[in-house]
């Protein structure tokens, strides 16, 4: 059975109440609880983010997430994974032995403008770097593995179908 989708003003205003509720709950558990015995509570909250958008799906908050940006953000966020770590201790690396910014408690001691600069750097950095992996590496990668999976199953296929005639072949042979 296919989801009931509620479009009329009535619904959209309580699937958009819905959304922001869904998300509110499971950000609020995900950095509130942290690691506890709640934690199995976290695939409930987010099968519940999921299905908001199943039921309302013309909503501004299904716009949003449906916004370029956003969509961007989630074909390269393999890549971002990816490179975000090198690209931030290659920076902390720079402030700390270059540039001989105190480090302690795991943050920079500068003032809040440098800070801000330094997020703000150090996001765009990881972005840029994250679209060049994902178009050098990503999808070339997956091409490659999309090739050698096609080659790969016509020629089992071939195989396959070899086999048959020559079972095939047999049978008429010994009758």
């Amino acid at each position: 059975k296919q989801a009931r989708v509620l479009g009329d003003r009535k619904g959209l205003f309580f699937g958009v109440a819905a959304q922001i509720i869904a998300v509110t709950a499971a950000i609020s558990v995900l950095t509130l609880l942290g690691v506890t015995a709640f934690d199995f509570l976290l695939p409930v909250f987010f099968a519940a983010v999921i299905a908001t958008f199943v039921i309302w799906p013309r909503t501004w908050v299904t716009s949003l997430a449906l916004s370029r940006p956003l969509l961007w953000l989630g074909k390269h966020s393999y890549s971002i994974y990816m490179v975000h770590f090198f690209v931030l201790e290659c920076l902390g690396t720079i402030l700390r032995v270059a540039l001989h910014i105190p480090f302690a408690h795991y943050r920079f001691q500068t003032s809040d403008t440098v800070g801000l600069g330094l997020a703000v750097g150090s996001a765009t950095l990881v972005l840029l770097m994250a679209s060049q992996t994902y178009r050098f590496i990503e999808e070339p990668g997956r091409d490659f593995g999309r090739r050698l999976f096609k080659r790969r199953s016509s020629a089992g296929t071939l195989e396959v179908a070899t086999e048959a005639r020559v079972a095939a072949d047999s049978r008429m042979t010994s009758q």
